[in-house]
């Protein structure tokens, strides 16, 4: 990331999105979403990807307002199966991974 933007976080504790800025000034907005496993930025908007067991292909939209954070929009994503069975959805299947 440019030195503009700091750096962008999504933490366990309460699950916050909070940015740390090239002078070290921490701001944190908190969130209704939990357990992403994905963080991407543009802006004042925020991208979160995953969540909990039967939440893992959610995507949720946020704007970052001072102090307030707004769900602007959710969607699942539909993957194809060999992905799904790859990696981090290894975890959260039963099935085997491909050969």
């Amino acid at each position: 990331m440019s030195p503009e933007m700091g750096v962008w976080c999504y933490y366990y504790l309460n699950f916050p999105i909070a940015n740390i800025d090239s002078d070290f000034r921490v701001r944190c907005w908190n969130i209704k979403v939990s357990g992403a496993i994905t963080l991407a930025v543009a802006a004042k908007r925020v991208l979160l990807f995953g969540g909990y067991v039967d939440r893992r292909i959610e995507c949720h939209l946020i704007t970052l307002e001072d102090g307030d954070a707004k769900l602007g929009a959710e969607a699942s994503l539909v993957l194809p199966r060999k992905i799904r069975k790859l990696g981090y959805w290894a975890r959260q299947t039963t099935s085997p991974l491909p050969r």
